[in-house]
């Protein structure tokens, strides 16, 4: 077997993270006509479905609150030892 070693540099770039926009406002577009009107995919046929409500459901039950939000934050240590690398 070979194994082989790649140093993984992160897709997004400061400068194209600095040109992204919100989850709200992602979730926002996503039910917009403008969006709706697009080609769809082969999934679901030809016609591009509105999914802004399951995901902004979705996006609101997964979203970190509480302890979780503090630590990511830096207020208090996570719960687990951070990877190094």
């Amino acid at each position: 077997m070979i194994t082989v070693a790649v140093e993984w540099r992160g897709v997004v770039t400061p400068e194209r993270f600095a040109r992204g926009i919100t989850i709200a406002r992602y979730l926002d577009f996503v039910g917009t006509p403008e969006n709706l009107a697009r080609e769809a995919g082969w999934w679901l046929g030809s016609q591009r479905h509105d999914f802004s409500g399951p995901l902004r459901a979705w996006y609101e039950r997964a979203r970190a609150t509480g302890k979780r939000s503090a630590a990511s934050r830096g207020r208090i240590p996570p719960t687990r030892p951070m990877p190094t690398s």
